[in-house]
């Protein structure tokens, strides 16, 4: 949901249209874990070039398609 709340705020659409969920009212056939995000601690001390934030990403890809 933050996610998506993002990218409206960035491409100026109503947020009226995002309706948050939770995980419990889908059905899913095996049990999903709570917090699937990417640790990015290590890629960040070990490589030369960084991984972006979020924020940073949807800038970057805001421009390059505009």
């Amino acid at each position: 949901y933050e996610f998506a709340v993002k990218l409206f705020e960035k491409f100026n659409l109503d947020k009226n249209f995002l309706i948050p969920v939770s995980k419990k009212s889908f059905n899913f056939s095996k049990n999903m874990p709570f917090d699937s995000s990417l640790n990015t601690d290590k890629a960040n001390m070990l490589l030369k070039n960084k991984p972006q934030n979020l924020d940073k990403s949807i800038e970057n890809y805001f421009e390059s398609n505009s």
